[in-house]
């Protein structure tokens, strides 16, 4: 792949001062090579489109953790997309640097899959760079035995409990919500002649109609329930109100080592190919099914 990168720096723009700048002098002092937006996005550019690219050619991502990034959505969507890299192909992809060690807390509660991850604190960029070239294998050579970190491991399991599940839970649902309206919006600005309806019957209950000149043609509910309130139920159809019915009932699951979504009605309406699916995963399977409203 051309202009391959070491590594992906994800970062608050408040942040660029204090670690930013003098990460970057380092790694180039150690001829690593990164991605960052300030050097990679011009005027005119799509942002998204150009982040993508960024942490497609990145080996790893560097994610700089500090109040700013945490407080702020763009890097936090930055991160998860990470995430969902690492999943998707089992590889170490995520280094986390924590500005300091009180922020490890509260980022295991915004992203509970990270929580078994090494972090490093910051010190000095020289210390990051001299991590990063283990983790590289660009580090120094002693006794003719070169200091290579990139030595498989077995996967460790650890202990998942259920407030680790709610949290996923709440944020999994937000996240299919806000990829819902984002897809409709879009659906709305590219055909005139549809329209759409997006109601929030309350904060766990949310419904989505599209009309075509006026006439519904679909619609469909998305709520918490099922089990307990432990789930995401689907219903697309003609909506009542009754939420005794649905299409799909999403558990949450895990596999020892992550937490994700389980489809137990997708092996009669849909091929669902993967057992455990992610947030995004899961969206993209509900708003494909929602789609085919307008295709017929």
């Amino acid at each position: 792949m051309p202009n391959k990168r070491d590594v992906f720096l994800c970062h608050a723009s408040e942040d660029k001062p204090t670690y930013l700048r003098p990460l970057i002098k380092a790694l180039d002092k150690a001829g690593i090579t990164y991605w960052y937006d300030e050097a990679e996005i011009t005027w005119g550019d799509s942002i998204t489109q150009k982040v993508n690219y960024g942490l497609t050619i990145s080996r790893y991502v560097i994610v700089l953790i500090s109040e700013s990034f945490l407080s702020k959505n763009w890097p936090k969507r930055e991160l998860n997309a990470a995430l969902n890299l690492e999943a998707a192909s089992g590889e170490i992809r995520v280094l986390p640097i924590l500005a300091n060690s009180s922020l490890r807390r509260k980022l295991e509660e915004d992203f509970p899959l990270i929580s078994d991850k090494l972090y490093l604190i910051w010190d000095n960029p020289d210390h990051v760079v001299a991590e990063l070239q283990k983790r590289l294998g660009k580090g120094t050579i002693s006794n003719g035995v070169s200091h290579i970190q990139d030595i498989p491991l077995p996967q460790i399991h650890r202990k998942i409990t259920q407030r680790d599940k709610d949290i996923f839970l709440r944020k999994a649902y937000r996240s299919i919500v806000d990829y819902f309206k984002a897809g409709l919006n879009r659906i709305r600005q590219q055909y005139p002649e549809i329209e759409i309806d997006m109601e929030i019957v309350d904060n766990r209950t949310h419904e989505f109609r599209i009309y075509s000149l006026g006439e519904r043609i679909g619609e469909c509910r998305i709520w918490i329930g099922g089990y307990g309130g432990s789930g995401i139920c689907y219903y697309e159809g003609q909506l009542g109100y009754s939420k005794n019915s649905y299409n799909e009932l999403l558990i949450v699951d895990t596999d020892g080592r992550q937490l994700g979504l389980k489809a137990t009605m997708g092996s009669v309406f849909e091929d669902v190919k993967k057992e455990l699916m992610t947030a995004d995963e899961t969206a993209i399977y509900l708003w494909s099914r929602f789609m085919k409203c307008l295709q017929k």
